[in-house]
């Protein structure tokens, strides 16, 4: 086996074989103890019989720069992590920076939230936050309950599912069109989808999830029609997406979904897209 690269962070490791897998190489990561102290390094190899030259040229660009969003996008398809048994706060705090700040406050907001709901103060917050059960009813300045169920989430799974997309998808478009756009667009797709799920099927619904549907249906589009090459993403991704939605109608699993809102979010979040990319053609 031929070493290409050895790294103190396994994330790192991880990430450079998670790419080269999306390009048909394939590599094996292992664990060596360095010369001196307790450290672990982690090398990526790659076995006989593979493009050992193209995999080094791979490898040499992401040496140069880790934080490229090919790289990203391919270990999020993989969804493949190196398991380790420290904490590494660098990498965090790393991540944390190269977040957009909107991004990153939307995060905290919804973490915080649902950390709350887990202490007791469940009733208070979904009697403040949760979409109104008669709209006939609904004050001027109750209105923000049309947008406030995003907050809220079931549990501490679908809260992880949830968050995890919104940092990817909504760091992509904070960075590359600002954050007056991922508020738009989070806005717009998130009413959409509230408003169908309550008339479809009732008030009883919470989450973020067609939010999520609606960035990903908005920068799988805007990625299609632009040179924005952050937001070019995977065709599997996009099968992935599609097939949980359609799960979801098919009632086949444990959980409830609310599966008007993740359709309408999407539909909402194609239709941004191709408002927001069309007005730019004409503006051009």
């Amino acid at each position: 086996m031929t070493p290409l690269a050895q790294f103190e962070n396994p994330r790192l490791a991880q990430a450079l074989v998670d790419y080269l897998h999306t390009q048909k190489v394939e590599t094996q990561v292992v664990r060596l103890a360095q010369q001196t102290g307790d450290d672990m390094l982690f090398e990526v190899r790659v076995p006989e019989g593979q493009d050992l030259e193209r995999a080094m040229a791979i490898a040499d660009d992401f040496c140069k720069n880790p934080n490229q969003d090919k790289y990203i996008a391919a270990a999020w398809q993989r969804n493949q992590t190196v398991k380790t048994g420290g904490f590494d706060a660098t990498g965090v705090i790393h991540w944390v920076l190269n977040t957009g700040p909107l991004t990153i406050g939307f995060l905290i907001l919804i973490f915080f939230v649902q950390l709350s709901v887990n202490l007791g103060a469940a009733r208070f917050l979904v009697g403040a936050l949760h979409f109104p059960v008669n709209l006939s009813d609904l004050g001027v300045f109750d209105l923000y309950r049309l947008w406030t169920p995003i907050l809220l989430h079931g549990d501490w799974a679908h809260f992880v599912f949830n968050a995890l997309w919104w940092v990817w998808l909504g760091d992509k478009i904070e960075k590359h069109q600002g954050w007056g756009r991922l508020v738009n667009v989070t806005l717009l797709t998130a009413l959409f989808a509230h408003v169908a799920q309550f008339y479809l099927v009732g008030a009883n619904f919470v989450g973020l999830s067609g939010v999520i549907y609606g960035l990903f249906a908005y920068v799988w589009v805007v990625g299609r029609k632009t040179d924005i090459d952050a937001f070019k993403l995977p065709g599997q991704l996009i099968g992935m997406l599609l097939l949980w939605m359609a799960i979801g109608f098919a009632d086949v699993l444990w959980i409830n979904m609310a599966n008007w809102a993740h359709l309408f979010g999407f539909i909402a979040g194609l239709g941004l897209a191709f408002w927001h990319t069309q007005s730019k053609k004409a503006d051009d």
